[in-house]
This record gives C-alpha cells, sequence and structure tokens, in this order.
C-alpha cells in the first residue's frame, strides 16, 4: 500500500504528509488526482463505481483504530507484521 501512495504522490495524484504532533502519515488525493478517478469512474460499469463509493464511505466513517481492526479481523494475516496495537 505504501509502495503504491508514494508512486501516485510522485505522479501528482496524491499528497503525503506527516504531522509532527501524531507521527503517522496522512494521504489526500490532489485536486490532479480527484480529476483522474473522475476520469477513471467514466470507464467502469456503474454498478462497480457504486460499490467503490459504498467502501469509501464506510471507511471515512472510520477512526484509523478502528479501520485497522476491522481489516485484521477479516484477514488476520495482514496482522503479522503490523505495528498496530490493539
Amino acid at each position: 500500500m505504501y509502495n503504491d501512495a508514494e508512486a501516485l504522490a510522485e505522479d501528482g495524484l496524491v499528497h503525503i504528509s506527516t504531522g509532527a504532533s501524531h507521527g503517522y502519515s496522512q494521504y489526500s488525493a490532489t485536486g490532479e488526482g480527484i480529476e483522474e478517478s473522475h476520469r477513471l469512474c467514466e470507464r467502469l460499469p456503474e454498478a462497480m463505481v457504486a460499490h467503490g463509493r459504498v467502501i469509501v464511505s464506510w471507511v471515512r466513517q472510520q477512526s484509523f483504530r478502528g479501520l485497522v481492526s476491522a481489516i485484521y479481523e477479516k484477514y488476520p494475516n495482514y496482522r503479522v507484521n503490523s505495528v498496530f496495537t490493539r
């Protein structure tokens, strides 16, 4: 995931910032990244776009801890190399 985010940042599609107060990186789409996402949505089946919107809505409602916990609950193998503690 981090390599993908860094590649998108190199392409100007994602902005990565590290806050001194919390110590972890924050990721956000740039204006160009949002435009590219709209272009991609135009090429995908509507059902896929709608499902993606449901996922994005759910993710945005989660705290970081809640999101990571939900992922590890569904996919326990991802916990193996994690630095995240419950």
